[in-house]
């Protein structure tokens, strides 16, 4: 990635190469910062340190916040360089309470930025509370109790702020405005906070219950999203969930996740898209599954296995007479 290293803040990685000398249970008083800018997140309270769990994610390592012994992590309040913000945590929740996921207060406790799951009147959202002046509530698509890649963007324009928020590669929020708000505090205050918000100078609420795999901050809107996302959602095992191009296509059936193809996207006349991954099932989310007469499962052209299907002459596959194949006279069919 191009500006990848140069804008990151924080890189939070608790892969099984990092933490080999860990013990399931363990206390994490230290989260390391692996950018190199030292912004380690840090608890000096015990009995408020979050857990390390060899399994927690996906079967794969991560650190547990526990919600009742109000577990969460401080990164210096100096993380900033910029008065941008962008944001990937892989993390899946165990409550539907309010939960803050990333924040900063003043000293007093006042909000300078909220960002997490709410539960409130109008149902359950993604959520961001920017000084308390500006708000964006969003319904939720992915459930929190999801494994997934979870992005917040915040973007300066003058005097206001440009938000976005996406989930597994899928908006929730694109450039939403902002208006008239403060900066991001480059410095001051109390600690950013992983995990929790401040209900005042003394006073933490909201807290993060579940596990988080991975924490990326960067200081500028990365160009480089997909790619980031894509080299998530392979190392955390979620390709089967993650589209990250944007594309309509999960990347386990993508040839190239971090290229759009365009082939679901806004004004797509794809009608049905058949990849062979382990079945004759539609991937375009259509539901034209096809039902296979005698062809059988094999390697495709890269060798994978169980990709494409072998036919003999008098095998087939047949998709039902369904109104969106025969209500057109122009029709386009692409194979390999």
């Amino acid at each position: 990635f191009s500006s990848r290293r140069r804008h990151t803040r924080l890189q939070g990685d608790w892969s099984s190469d990092v933490c080999s000398s860990d013990l399931n249970g363990d206390p994490i008083a230290e989260w390391k910062d692996l950018s190199g800018n030292r912004n380690n997140a840090v608890q000096e309270t015990n009995t408020q340190q979050p857990t390390f769990e060899s399994t927690g994610f996906n079967g794969l390592p991560s650190v547990d916040f526990i919600r009742s012994s109000e577990n969460f992590l401080n990164v210096p309040n100096t993380l900033l360089s910029k008065p941008n913000l962008h944001y990937f945590a892989v993390i899946r929740s165990d409550s539907m309470s309010n939960q803050a996921v990333f924040s900063k207060h003043t000293d007093s406790g006042s909000n300078q930025l909220i960002t997490g799951f709410w539960n409130n009147d109008s149902g359950k959202v993604w959520h961001i509370n920017l000084h308390s002046s500006a708000y964006l509530s969003e319904p939720i698509i992915t459930q929190f109790s999801e494994y997934m890649i979870l992005e917040y963007i915040l973007e300066k324009s003058g005097s206001n702020y440009i938000a976005s928020v996406y989930t597994n590669g899928e908006i929730i929020a694109d450039k939403f405005t902002m208006d008239n708000t403060p900066d991001l505090p480059l410095s001051g205050g109390k600690p950013w906070s992983i995990g929790q918000e401040w209900d005042s100078s003394t006073n933490e609420t909201d807290e993060f219950d579940g596990d988080i795999a991975e924490f990326l901050v960067f200081d500028e809107v990365m160009a480089e999203k997909a790619e980031i996302r894509s080299y998530l959602a392979n190392k955390w095992g979620l390709t089967t969930t993650v589209d990250s191009d944007g594309d309509g296509l999960i990347d386990a059936n993508d040839p190239d996740p971090t290229i759009s193809n365009n082939l679901m996207g806004e004004g797509s006349n794809l009608v049905a898209y058949y990849s062979f991954d382990g079945n004759s099932n539609d991937s375009s989310g259509k539901g034209l599954n096809g039902s296979k007469i005698g062809a059988t499962l094999t390697l495709d052209r890269n060798g994978g296995p169980n990709k494409a299907y072998d036919f003999d002459g008098n095998d087939y596959i047949e998709i039902s007479n369904d109104p969106k194949l025969t209500s057109t006279d122009q029709l386009s069919i692409v194979a390999w």
